[in-house]
């Protein structure tokens, strides 16, 4: 049975999609293309819900997510040896946070809870060279 969102689940969510499109540049993290208006992107899961994610109250934090259009997402699920070998999946007992993640472009980066992508190795927060401001959710 598919779970039912609260209306305050609904409103996180919410933020949490606007903080992965502005972190991503408005780009799948997984192919490196555009993800508005089409084709359709998901928050994907970096640590699968399916490996006890579901009950870390942490599941839906911000570096355990990557934004994927829907056939890159079932990519990541279909192909998890080549998913895992780009951090795009994260190995059960793994860190989110410490787990490089490969971009399309080749770039590699950390992601932090604050939708950030931080450079390696010195951590240093950085956004996209190619991201632009963010636009706040208020405006």
């Amino acid at each position: 049975m598919p779970r039912r969102e609260t209306p305050r689940a609904a409103d996180e969510w919410t933020v949490i999609r606007h903080l992965l499109s502005c972190r991503s540049g408005g780009k799948c993290e997984v192919c490196g293309r555009r993800i508005a208006p089409w084709p359709p992107w998901e928050a994907h899961h970096r640590l699968p819900r399916g490996m006890g994610g579901t009950t870390d109250p942490d599941e839906n934090a911000i570096s355990r997510l990557i934004v994927a259009h829907s056939a890159c997402h079932a990519w990541c699920e279909s192909r998890r040896a080549d998913a895992a070998s780009r951090g795009l999946l994260v190995l059960h007992g793994e860190v989110p946070s410490t787990v490089p993640l490969t971009l399309a472009s080749g770039r590699i980066v950390y992601l932090d809870d604050q939708g950030l992508y931080l450079r390696p190795p010195d951590g240093e927060p950085e956004w996209a060279a190619e991201q632009p401001p963010c636009p706040s959710l208020s405006a």
